[in-house]
This record gives C-alpha cells, sequence and structure tokens, in this order.
C-alpha cells in the first residue's frame, strides 16, 4: 500500500469514526475529494483487510471492531499509562510547568501520572498513587465540582478536613467556604489553588469529563502547578485554553480509564 493509500485510508477511518450511522459512497466522495476509481479501490482494500463492513440494507460504510480491538490490545500490553503520558508531555512542553493527571478509584481520587515542564522552580515529592486531598488542591476541587455538593462535601469530611501546618496558609477550613468554592468551580468550569496545598505554590485543574453516563461525571482530573512567584492567578488563566485542549481529549479516553484503571 502507498503512502497517499494510507494517508487516505486514515481519513476514511476519520470520517466513519463520527458517523455511527455508517457513510454512504456518494458521501465519501464528497468528503474526500478523489476520483471514483480510487476512492472504490481503498474501500475494497479496507473491507478485505477487515477494517470496513458494508451494510446492504443501508448502503453505508462502517467501521468494523478490528480497529477497536487492536487499541485494546496496545492499552493491554503498554499499560493506560501510554495513553495519556502523550498528552501531559505535550501540555508540560507548552506550559513549561508541572503537569498531574487523576483518575477515580470508587469515592476516592489517585494521582496516577505527571510530566515535568522545561521551567524550574517547584519542588514535589513523587506522589503516584496516593490520594489527592480533595478540599486543598486544583484538581481535587475540579472532580469535586462535577457531583452533587452534599456528597463532595461527605467525601471531603470523610476523608478529613484537617487542620495542620502540612497544608498551605490558605487552605479552605470550613464547610461553608469549601461549598461556596465548589459552587464557584463548578460554574466557571476550572479550579484554582494558590498557597492552599503547599506554600509558594499554585495549581489550576479541569475535570476528565466521562463519555459513559454510568460511570459518573468525571473520571477524574488535569492540572497545571508551579511556583506562586511565576504562577500568579493571570498566569493560570492564560494556560487555561492549552488545559481545557487536553482535558477534552483525555475525556474522549475515558472508556479505557473506566475499563482498565479504576472502576466506578
Amino acid at each position: 500500500m502507498t503512502t497517499s493509500a494510507i494517508k487516505n485510508g486514515l481519513r476514511v477511518i476519520k470520517i466513519l469514526a463520527n458517523q455511527s450511522q455508517g457513510v454512504t459512497y456518494r458521501q465519501l466522495m464528497t468528503e474526500l475529494d478523489l476520483s471514483s476509481i480510487t476512492i472504490k479501490n481503498l474501500l475494497r482494500s479496507m473491507e478485505s483487510r477487515g477494517f470496513l463492513r458494508f451494510d446492504d440494507q443501508t448502503e453505508s460504510y462502517r467501521l468494523s471492531l478490528k480497529l477497536a480491538k487492536l487499541g485494546m490490545a496496545y492499552v493491554e500490553h503498554s499499560g493506560v499509562s501510554a495513553v495519556y503520558q502523550p498528552l501531559l508531555e505535550q501540555l508540560a512542553q507548552e506550559t513549561g510547568e508541572l503537569v498531574r493527571i487523576t483518575l477515580k478509584n470508587g469515592n476516592r481520587l489517585i494521582w496516577v501520572g505527571m510530566a515535568k515542564g522545561s521551567h524550574k522552580g517547584l519542588r514535589v515529592a513523587p506522589d503516584t498513587g496516593s490520594d489527592v486531598c480533595l478540599h486543598a488542591t486544583a484538581a481535587g476541587k475540579a472532580w469535586l465540582s462535577c457531583m452533587e455538593h452534599g456528597k463532595a462535601i461527605k467525601l471531603i469530611l470523610d476523608q478529613g478536613l484537617v487542620h495542620s501546618d502540612r497544608f498551605g496558609p490558605k487552605a479552605i477550613q470550613a464547610v461553608n467556604e469549601l461549598l461556596v468554592e465548589l459552587k464557584k468551580t463548578e460554574r466557571q468550569g476550572y479550579a484554582i489553588s494558590i498557597e492552599e496545598y503547599l506554600q509558594g505554590m499554585s495549581a489550576i485543574a479541569v475535570p476528565i469529563f466521562s463519555q459513559n453516563p454510568s460511570v459518573g461525571d468525571a473520571v477524574g482530573s488535569i492540572s497545571i502547578a508551579g511556583p506562586t512567584v511565576r504562577m500568579s492567578k493571570k498566569r493560570l488563566k492564560e494556560m487555561l485554553p492549552l488545559l481545557k485542549k487536553i482535558g477534552t481529549e483525555l475525556a474522549m479516553l475515558s472508556p479505557i480509564f473506566a475499563a482498565n484503571v479504576f472502576p466506578a
């Protein structure tokens, strides 16, 4: 198969991936803008290799399950981190800051991955695999904002609303203040933490929404963190579009997270 044929085959896959009801030959001709003979040969080749199937009743082409099986085989052999790590690395490179991802484990939120940017100045102890402090981190507040407020407060109280020197000077210490903060986070779609979890540390986070309603509203969160001296509220908000973009891409992977990492 030639390079051009491979490129055109990938174009077909992208078109069909967004059309669960299938796409007719005429629609493909319009979308691809290729000659009739080229499209026919391409479809015949992809169908013979098991990547497409033709529905006689609707006279349309659909993707087979072969691609899905290949994707799941990749996840099983390389681990789910291989799916999200490139996105973390991309965001860390674009912002220069520390990027971390959390995923839910039942009613807990777990730090599962990170990528370091080029900027220096923030030292965070390795905490992969540990529970996220729900009330004092941007990651925790972003996740909590996607659930019913009563449940969110209960999870915080179950974890322990600890008044301790181990948190930053601006950590929220009262339930009514937490409720106001969660409502604000839900309304704006992101959470900010400035010297709440650690003194001298700022972070911004967005939820990773689930595409499966049975899993819940969010499967985790993704955050950007850095020294407060460099990461003002203005700077945090400047990075928000990049953060939301990666959050949206991670949301598309939410079925993999739910099936392979932490069940609801």
